[in-house]
């Protein structure tokens, strides 16, 4: 099998339409090994293994010049789909990145300084989420204490009969 049979065997390329940019198409998405960033690794033949999409651009499109990164368009970064690809600086890729960069929780809550908090890796969180999932998960304690005190009791109760 060739290193390009190989890459294409890796690639769903009926992925969904961007969010934010469904003119684009569909993002081709990468199935194999992901990085903990989400982003795609491939082996094509060398010692290292490469990122997906950079690999995908070079291959389809062209060398990517020297103190350029690849900016996903479509946001989405396991997608290796070249024409959802841009080569740019760094500093460029990074305001973007924050220009895109989500604005409410996915149950609608605004991510803004009085609601937003930090998980232990730095992750931003709902503090309204956080708040209603706390709420609900010691509803859910106490509904199940009931039920063993109540399954105990009858069970002594039945002893005693």
């Amino acid at each position: 099998m060739t290193i390009e049979e190989r890459f294409w065997a890796k690639v769903d390329n009926a992925g969904p339409l961007p969010i934010g940019r469904p003119d684009l198409g569909r993002c081709w998405l990468w199935t194999a090994t992901k990085y903990k960033t989400g982003y795609g690794g491939f082996n094509p033949a060398g010692p290292r293994p490469v990122y997906a999409h950079r690999w995908s651009y070079e291959f389809l499109i062209g060398p990517i010049s020297s103190g350029l990164v690849i900016d996903h368009l479509c946001r989405t970064r396991a997608c290796v789909h070249p024409l959802h690809l841009e080569p740019v600086t760094n500093a460029i890729n990074v305001l973007r990145g924050l220009k895109g960069m989500q604005t409410h929780c996915v149950h609608g809550h605004l991510f803004n300084e009085a609601n937003t908090g930090r998980n232990k890796y730095g992750h931003r969180r709902c503090r309204v989420c956080a708040h209603l999932y706390s709420s609900n998960r010691a509803r859910e304690r106490k509904r199940q204490r009931h039920i063993r005190r109540a399954a105990l009791a009858a069970s002594q109760t039945a002893g005693h009969a």
